[in-house]
Protein backbone atom coordinates (compact mmCIF):
# COMPACT_ATOMS: atom_id res chain seq x y z
CA UNK A 1 0.00 0.00 0.00
CA UNK A 2 2.67 2.23 0.56
CA UNK A 3 4.75 1.25 -2.72
CA UNK A 4 1.20 2.29 -4.38
CA UNK A 5 0.79 5.53 -2.49
CA UNK A 6 4.21 6.95 -2.70
CA UNK A 7 4.06 6.36 -7.00
CA UNK A 8 0.43 7.72 -7.09
CA UNK A 9 1.72 10.78 -5.05
CA UNK A 10 4.84 11.04 -7.29
CA UNK A 11 3.11 11.05 -10.28
CA UNK A 12 0.71 13.49 -9.31
CA UNK A 13 2.78 16.06 -8.07
CA UNK A 14 5.92 16.30 -10.46
CA UNK A 15 6.42 15.96 -14.39
CA UNK A 16 7.94 12.45 -14.76
CA UNK A 17 10.00 11.11 -17.35
CA UNK A 18 9.80 7.76 -18.70
CA UNK A 19 12.72 6.34 -17.06
CA UNK A 20 11.61 8.03 -13.93
CA UNK A 21 8.57 5.94 -14.27
CA UNK A 22 10.60 3.18 -15.20
CA UNK A 23 13.06 3.50 -11.66
CA UNK A 24 10.13 4.60 -9.32
CA UNK A 25 8.03 1.12 -10.26
CA UNK A 26 11.36 -0.69 -10.00
CA UNK A 27 12.53 0.67 -6.46
CA UNK A 28 8.81 -0.48 -5.15
CA UNK A 29 8.47 -3.65 -6.40
CA UNK A 30 12.07 -4.11 -4.40
CA UNK A 31 10.43 -2.77 -1.67
CA UNK A 32 7.54 -5.20 -1.95
CA UNK A 33 9.23 -8.41 -2.90
CA UNK A 34 12.05 -7.65 0.07
CA UNK A 35 8.88 -7.19 2.71
CA UNK A 36 8.01 -10.94 1.08
CA UNK A 37 11.00 -11.99 1.80
CA UNK A 38 11.29 -11.25 5.31
CA UNK A 39 7.88 -12.15 5.97
CA UNK A 40 8.96 -15.40 4.40
CA UNK A 41 11.64 -15.85 7.09
CA UNK A 42 9.81 -14.84 10.13
CA UNK A 43 6.51 -17.07 9.51
CA UNK A 44 8.15 -20.23 10.46
CA UNK A 45 9.56 -18.22 13.72
CA UNK A 46 6.09 -17.26 14.49
CA UNK A 47 4.47 -20.50 14.38
CA UNK A 48 6.27 -22.10 16.36
CA UNK A 49 6.39 -19.62 18.97
CA UNK A 50 2.67 -19.29 18.86
CA UNK A 51 2.36 -23.24 19.50
CA UNK A 52 4.82 -23.48 22.20
CA UNK A 53 2.99 -20.30 23.80
CA UNK A 54 0.03 -22.13 23.62
CA UNK A 55 1.44 -25.34 25.27
CA UNK A 56 3.25 -23.99 27.76
CA UNK A 57 -0.55 -21.73 28.79
CA UNK A 58 -2.19 -25.43 28.67
CA UNK A 59 0.51 -26.69 31.00
CA UNK A 60 -0.09 -24.22 33.24
CA UNK A 61 -3.62 -24.00 33.46
CA UNK A 62 -3.54 -27.81 34.15
CA UNK A 63 -1.07 -27.62 36.70
CA UNK A 64 -3.24 -24.62 38.35
CA UNK A 65 -5.98 -27.43 38.35
CA UNK A 66 -4.72 -31.28 38.67
CA UNK A 67 -5.36 -32.83 35.25
CA UNK A 68 -8.67 -35.38 36.92
CA UNK A 69 -10.38 -32.10 38.44
CA UNK A 70 -9.17 -31.94 41.97
CA UNK A 71 -8.02 -28.24 41.81
CA UNK A 72 -4.88 -28.58 43.66
CA UNK A 73 -2.99 -25.34 43.37
CA UNK A 74 0.65 -25.06 42.89
CA UNK A 75 1.33 -23.17 46.25
CA UNK A 76 -0.08 -26.25 48.03
CA UNK A 77 0.67 -29.20 46.19
CA UNK A 78 3.40 -31.73 47.71
CA UNK A 79 5.21 -33.67 45.37
CA UNK A 80 7.47 -35.47 47.21
CA UNK A 81 8.87 -39.43 46.91
CA UNK A 82 8.75 -40.44 50.35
Amino acid sequence: TFTLYSLLITELTGEMTYLDRVRSFLIGGMAILTAFFMLWHRLPDAISSSICRSAHDFYVETKKHDFYGGGIELSTRRDSFD
